[in-house]
């Protein structure tokens, strides 16, 4: 990946702050763009720890349709993916191959064919029901609220009986494996998504999500 950039200080004793430029390139070696950014990170937790990437040339227009905040925080990936790479430790340099460069050369195919080349998430709540239908294959709000509830309960459902949450195949190779995946997101981030669901389940009927 083609990049430069320089270690200062961040605001904090605890905070490195990388700067320097994101340089676009094609597979044939083409200059197409570049983008000034920074990369802030905390010392003391890296690398378990998300990277705060600010977008300082101010060639994406500030828009959550851009996947940026008004301030040029870039929104890299769906928090859930984040927090994942977190848990597993996050190294600067594969970030950047992995989930930095791509987001602004995705943005550089959108600003000339009008979409992302690889598709996108949502926004806020809609982004959340996008990431539980896409790692999942689950639609009802109904459903995705009961696994969140056993998740949050510490629920340790009799392994070989019928699934307690849907009432299909035994809770062994049913609803537990998709709650075992989701306990490494944390109980903060579970928390915030049963917001969402206990919200969509009383507004919207499960066969219109």
């Amino acid at each position: 990946m083609y990049y430069t950039f320089e270690i200062n200080e961040g605001e904090s004793s605890d905070t490195v702050l990388l700067t320097g430029f994101v340089n676009i390139i094609t597979v044939a070696g083409e200059f197409l763009d570049s983008y000034q950014i920074t990369i802030s990170c905390s010392k003391k937790y890296y690398p378990y720890t998300i990277p705060i990437v600010i977008e300082k040339s101010q060639k994406i227009f500030r828009h959550w349709d851009n996947h940026i905040s008004a301030k040029g925080e870039c929104c890299l990936s769906i928090p859930h993916n984040l927090i994942m790479m977190k848990n597993r430790g996050i190294v600067l340099k594969k970030f950047y191959s992995d989930v930095i460069y791509p987001f602004f050369a995705n943005y550089h195919y959108k600003k000339l064919s009008g979409e992302y080349a690889n598709g996108e998430y949502a926004h806020f709540d809609q982004g959340i029901i996008q990431y539980y239908r896409e790692s999942f294959s689950l639609v009802d709000p109904l459903h995705i609220k009961r696994i969140l509830e056993a998740a949050l309960g510490n629920h340790d459902f009799p392994s070989y009986h019928i699934c307690p949450i849907c009432g299909n195949r035994k809770y062994k190779k049913c609803c537990r494996k998709i709650i075992y995946k989701l306990l490494p997101l944390g109980k903060e981030r579970l928390k915030e998504d049963l917001k969402i669901f206990n919200k969509r389940a009383k507004e919207i009927p499960p066969t219109i999500l």
